[in-house]
């Protein structure tokens, strides 16, 4: 379990909270070929806005429709100001 993409996805969210903004950027990259969560969490938490709304659009594109999140995760602050994150919490929030 430790290389599985959950993992890594844990590993790149604890050392964005730890201020290792490099490491958990990279975590976040790890050749993975689908999106997931909680690399958007990560992403959010270094400040890549911009990548984390990217992250999210991929999510959107891959049939993600989970929308439970929007009204539990913290890091909605950050993203909450991105024109784009507004445009896709539209989508969740009519599915």
């Amino acid at each position: 379990m430790p290389d599985s993409i959950r993992a890594s996805s844990v590993r790149a969210t604890a050392l964005a909270m730890l201020g290792h903004s490099d490491k958990a950027h990279s975590e976040t990259r790890c050749g993975r070929e689908e999106p997931n969560f909680r690399d958007m969490v990560a992403l959010g938490e270094i400040h890549s806005v911009e990548a984390a709304v990217d992250h999210l659009e991929a999510l959107v594109d891959c049939g993600w429709r989970a929308a439970g999140w929007l009204a539990r995760d913290p890091i909605l602050s950050e993203l909450s100001h991105n024109r784009r994150f507004g445009q896709l919490e539209k989508f969740f929030l009519a599915s």
